[in-house]
């Protein structure tokens, strides 16, 4: 598998982004995409991809379809030529969907959730993590936590149990991620969090959770504004 090394167009197209992204951090992108679908071409057995993945098979304008959610809404991707719906994803959206899919790693059940920084390589790209998530969900949320929840809703998102405020965010069938807000007080300020399944690189590459974290925040600071 060809890793990119790059944060998603997303936040560059739909959300400025403040800084820059270091230049140890790019591969080209169209590479990753071109190199990404190949290799599901080559080895995707539909039957098995959708056991394996939570995904339903599907028939689809003559193809052969593999239907699934993602951050809660219908998508679908298709062989042979692994076109994705809906077609307003960007490029790093696509290449997340691609290597969920063609991984054959299994999620264990029991794993407990974790910080990005602590996976494996996670404290290297934290500093850009954070900016590009967590940094942002606290600038939208962090004095009123209560109104996580309510943009939650918007999107489908239930809410958790964790911190003052949290939401269970339903990426891919097998990938989760929780949000959690802590309110300041005299002593600590406000803090937002994600959390991830501990095995979560057995299923996508640490750069695709990188994604995952620009991705929720952008569409958590859109629906707020709706």
């Amino acid at each position: 598998r060809l890793i990119y090394r790059s944060l998603p167009q997303i936040e560059n197209r739909r959300y400025p982004a403040s800084g820059g992204i270091p230049r140890t951090f790019m591969l080209n992108y169209d590479t990753s995409y071109r190199n990404a679908i190949k290799l599901l071409q080559e080895t995707a057995d539909l039957d098995k991809v959708s056991d394996r993945r939570g995904a339903e098979r599907v028939s689809h304008n003559d193809k052969d379809c593999l239907s699934f959610k993602y951050f809660g809404e219908a998508a679908m991707l298709c062989l042979p030529d692994c076109s994705i719906e809906p077609d307003s994803l960007d490029q790093g959206e696509l290449i997340l969907i691609l290597h969920y899919f063609e991984t054959e790693g299994s999620p264990d059940t029991t794993a407990p959730e974790v910080t990005f920084q602590s996976l494996p390589g996670g404290m290297f790209y934290y500093p850009t993590f954070r900016k590009r998530g967590p940094n942002r969900v606290l600038n939208d949320f962090g004095e009123n936590p209560e109104d996580l929840i309510k943009t939650g809703e918007k999107l489908n998102w239930k809410a958790g149990t964790l911190g003052d405020a949290s939401l269970i965010v339903p990426v891919l069938p097998e990938i989760f991620v929780t949000v959690v807000l802590h309110a300041g007080d005299e002593e600590f300020p406000s803090e937002a969090q994600f959390l991830f399944k501990k095995d979560i690189l057995s299923l996508i590459p640490l750069e695709d959770v990188a994604v995952i974290g620009t991705i929720l925040a952008t569409k958590l600071t859109i629906a707020k504004h709706q």
